[in-house]
């Protein structure tokens, strides 16, 4: 039911509901009136078909939020309608890509209503904890049975690294640098299993 799932991602009844329309629209789903929305035996196939081929990029509003966040462009407590009418989005847009954000632990659903965004990396202290803690789980991954090295994407990622060790740090733009440090370290994961 839209309520359920309202409840279950803290956000009120109308934008779940739009969630669940636009998922039956798609064919994921079935309505029947006053029974809710069920899955479609063949959702589950293409679900499935969708993860194995689902790009690693965000979508670019996301980077935009980040970056204006980041840069102090938007106040640290917003609504959907704020986020809406700032980027031209609509509700479904919105809520994945916060969604997304705070599945990565950079903003929240405030108790009720609206979202706060969190100030993770985006002190020196944070960003420099954040570090402290790969530099011990990523390289005790690399010793895991369940690592596989894939050489054409460890040389893909290390020029990556390389460009901006070479002065891209200093010269391209905020998504550019938050979309590599996020590739680079997805990427990661999937090699470690």
């Amino acid at each position: 039911s839209a309520q359920k799932v309202a409840d279950e991602f803290k956000v009120s009844r109308s934008p779940a509901r739009e969630a669940l329309v636009t998922l039956a629209n798609d064919g994921y789903l079935e309505q029947f009136a006053n029974r809710g929305f069920f899955v479609l035996e063949r959702a589950h196939e293409v679900i499935a078909l969708n993860d194995e081929v689902r790009s690693l990029e965000e979508p670019e509003e996301y980077y935009r939020l980040s970056e204006d966040w980041l840069n102090n462009l938007i106040p640290q407590e917003v609504t959907e309608q704020f986020l809406r009418n700032r980027y031209g989005l609509t509700k479904v847009q919105v809520i994945d890509i916060l969604n997304r954000a705070a599945k990565v632990g950079w903003v929240e659903p405030k108790p009720g209503y609206g979202w706060r965004f969190l100030d993770v990396a985006k002190t020196p202290e944070t960003l420099e904890q954040i570090y402290k803690v790969r530099s011990l789980i990523e390289p005790a991954a690399l010793l895991e049975s369940t690592y596989q090295h894939d050489m054409e994407v460890l040389r893909r990622l290390k020029k990556e690294q390389q460009d901006m060790l070479d002065g891209g740090i200093d010269t391209l733009p905020a998504d550019v640098l938050l979309k590599n440090g996020i590739r680079f370290h997805e990427e990661f994961i999937k090699l470690s299993g």
